[in-house]
Parts: structure tokens; C-alpha cells; sequence
């Protein structure tokens, strides 16, 4: 989900009026806190009693501080997903979510100081088994008499190479086999262009 279409979510527009709200010393904390813990599968590790303190400390019932934290959490994925520059995300935040500019400039500021071991930390977590190591395709006429049509359809069929590495004996080279119709070959070329295009956005360093 691009950050933009964030805002469109009720729950996060509303834990973005939370933010506003609390005091910018608790919020640093709060942040800095939550980027040093952060795992994109779940939300931040409170315990019952540092939620408890939580809600005392920002003055906010329960609810709100489950709502605080999970569009923070929210924002978070997204940013870090991105990778997005400090310079970047502080006019994003500020034009797109209209954040008071104390929170966008604390905020910038703990990505700027946790970025990096952020990235390293879940590059070194990431599993990563399969490996593309070639691919072929060729083009084949299907009949669609059992379809009722008397028109053949082409259709393409790729064949992808991957290396597993968590085979038993070494690594292993198997073949993954897609038979695809244009409209599904399109909308497979189409998430291929958007993946190029967050690679060329993302900077190598923050």
C-alpha cells in the first residue's frame, strides 16, 4: 500500500489526531522505542503494564492507546518498507497527513537515527531460500473447443529456475512452470513494473 493511501484508513486518521495531542518529549520516546523494536509482523511488544503506564503517561483511555499505536505501527511498515529519505518523508508527513511539524521533524529525526540498523536487522532476519537463476518462455496455442469457442488461444508459458537452498544434500535447482493468458501475462508485467519502480526509488543509504 503506498503511504498516501494511508490516510484513507479511519483508524489511522484518527490515531493521527493522537499524535497531535501528546506531549513531543513522550513522543520521542515513544518512537524511538517502537523503531528498535519494530517487526513487520507484528505490533510493538508491550507488556499489560507498560500499556498501563502508557495511558497514564499520555493521559488517553485504553482504545486510544491501542489506536495511537497501531497507526504508528502502520506508519511505520510503510516508511520502512519504502525505505523513504528523512528529507522525503518530512514533507510527505506534513503535506499528506498534516502531522504539526514537531511530531514530523521527531519523527524524521528517529528514522534518520534508526534507519540503517533497522534495514541490516531485517536483511539479516530475512529467509531467503529461493533464488531466480534463469528462466525461458515460449508461446503456445491452446484449443478452446471445450469451451465452446472454435478460436484457438495463445497463451504463454514461462519456466522459471530457482535455486533452493534449504534443500536437503545442498542447493538444488527446480523448475517453477506458469501457463498464463495474456490478460494474466499483463497484470503479471504490470506488479513486475511496479516492483521495478520501488527498486529505482529506494535510495541505497537513508
Amino acid at each position: 500500500m503506498p503511504l498516501e493511501d494511508l490516510i484513507n484508513d479511519s483508524n489511522f486518521a484518527s490515531g493521527l489526531l493522537l499524535i497531535n495531542q501528546i506531549d513531543n518529549k513522550k513522543f520521542v520516546r515513544l518512537v524511538d522505542w517502537m523503531m528498535k523494536d519494530f517487526n513487520p509482523h507484528r505490533l510493538p511488544s508491550f507488556t499489560d503494564h507498560e500499556l498501563e503506564s502508557l495511558e497514564k503517561s499520555l493521559k488517553l483511555t485504553s482504545d486510544q492507546v491501542q489506536g495511537l499505536l497501531g497507526c504508528l505501527n502502520q506508519l511505520l511498515k510503510q516508511v520502512i518498507s519504502d525505505v523513504i529519505k528523512p528529507a522525503i518523508l518530512k514533507d510527505m508527513l506534513s503535506d499528506l497527513f498534516s502531522l504539526e511539524i514537531n511530531k514530523v521533524e521527531t519523527f524524521c529525526t528517529c528514522w534518520a537515527a534508526n534507519a540503517q540498523a533497522i534495514v541490516t536487522r531485517l536483511q539479516q532476519n530475512y529467509n531467503d531460500t529461493l533464488r531466480l537463476v534463469d528462466f525461458n518462455w515460449a508461446l503456445n496455442i491452446s484449443s478452446n473447443v471445450k469451451n465452446g469457442l472454435s478460436e484457438p488461444e495463445p497463451r504463454a508459458l514461462l519456466e522459471l529456475k530457482v535455486e533452493d537452498h534449504q534443500t536437503a544434500g545442498g542447493q538444488k535447482v527446480k523448475e517453477i512452470y506458469l501457463d498464463l493468458t495474456e490478460e494474466e501475462l499483463q497484470n503479471f508485467y504490470s506488479m513486475l513494473e511496479n516492483i521495478k519502480l520501488k527498486l529505482e526509488q529506494c535510495p541505497h543509504k537513508v
